[in-house]
């Protein structure tokens, strides 16, 4: 698999309010003013202050009228299928980031080759499991986070249930730092590398940790966010497996 950037060009950034009122006392500087009896007229730092405050209140006008701003970082929708991926493996050699192409014809990822077909050895390919077993989906990331208790407690639940299928996926690292880990931690089960986030993307996933739960249809029944408890685990597997 050949590294793809999937991200386009956004531009530069944009210039704040503080740093727009900074240019124009620059070109407009105030004059010295006469002494006067009366009150003092208010300084460049109360413009300053000004600026600041209309800023958060842009951002916070922006942010309330986004649609659906806070449903897009929950999880894939339930009651679809499950979206597909084939990612290297963290006890592989393949590096590269994560395959997302769906199905032929799939214009939203640069891959030629859909997911499900691709089928070679260092590989987690999700269509391995989507319509066969129940799927847990546990997906992490390492970097400013303390996800991998999570894994941990996979890692201890899954051998309890082998009719349901545990995939771990750890995003924004590379394979090497991934596989180090599995071993140290003692992971025996599908960890998926996605090095440039792709595949956080594709699930539409905000938070660390996120279980993604799948039924043995391939439809999506729930994403949890936040940390789940081996007992949670196991009842979820119980479920599954019912």
């Amino acid at each position: 698999m050949n590294s793809e950037d999937r991200f386009g060009d956004l531009g530069g950034p944009k210039k704040s309010a503080a740093e727009r009122f900074e240019e124009l006392d620059e070109r407009e500087p105030e004059k010295p003013e006469k002494k006067s009896s009366g009150p003092a007229r208010p300084s460049s730092v109360y413009s300053w202050v000004v600026g600041v405050v209309f800023l958060i209140v842009a951002i916070l006008v922006a942010l309330n009228t986004i649609p659906d701003s806070g449903e897009s970082l929950r999880g894939p929708d339930k009651g679809r299928p499950t979206p597909v991926f084939a990612a290297p493996s963290a006890f592989g050699t393949l590096d590269g980031d994560a395959n997302l192409k769906q199905r032929a014809g799939d214009g939203s990822a640069a891959n030629t080759t859909p997911a499900c077909d691709v089928d070679e050895p260092g590989v987690v390919n999700l269509c391995d499991y989507r319509g066969k077993k129940p799927i847990v989906l546990t997906m992490t990331f390492l970097t400013a986070a303390d996800c991998e208790p999570q894994l941990d407690r996979v890692e201890r639940v899954r051998r309890e249930f082998p009719e349901v299928a545990f995939v771990g996926v750890v995003s924004g690292e590379k394979r090497e730092r991934v596989a180090a880990l599995a071993r140290k931690r003692r992971w025996g089960f599908p960890i998926a590398v996605d090095p440039d986030g792709g595949v956080t993307n594709l699930f539409r996933i905000g938070g660390c940790p996120t279980t993604v739960i799948v039924g043995k249809d391939g439809r999506v029944q729930q994403t949890d966010l936040g940390e789940l408890s081996e007992a949670q685990l196991r009842a979820t597997a119980e479920r599954l497996s019912g």
